[in-house]
């Protein structure tokens, strides 16, 4: 588990360096989960609405606004085909 920030997904004033850092571990997680996905199945039911659940929960009360894929991994690609 990789911990970033928004600055890894867009860029701040004045704040290069740390964007490109932020940036560089948001397509570092992206990347090393290609190791295990897609994942070549479909979610179990209980994949899901374990990741719903916690969203309703009060230990989520500070996510807003945020797009989490529940995909398997399928989501981290950027679309190029693997060449190695």
């Amino acid at each position: 588990m990789n911990v970033g920030s928004a600055s890894g997904l867009g860029g701040d004033w004045g704040l290069a360096a740390y964007d490109a850092a932020k940036g560089a571990v948001t397509n570092l997680t992206n990347a090393m989960a290609h190791n295990r996905v897609p994942m070549r199945r479909f979610d179990e039911p209980a994949e899901a609405a374990s990741v719903i659940t916690f969203l309703a929960s009060p230990a989520a009360s500070y996510v807003n606004g945020a797009h989490i894929r529940v995909d398997g991994g399928l989501g981290a690609s950027n679309g190029n085909p693997h060449l190695a």
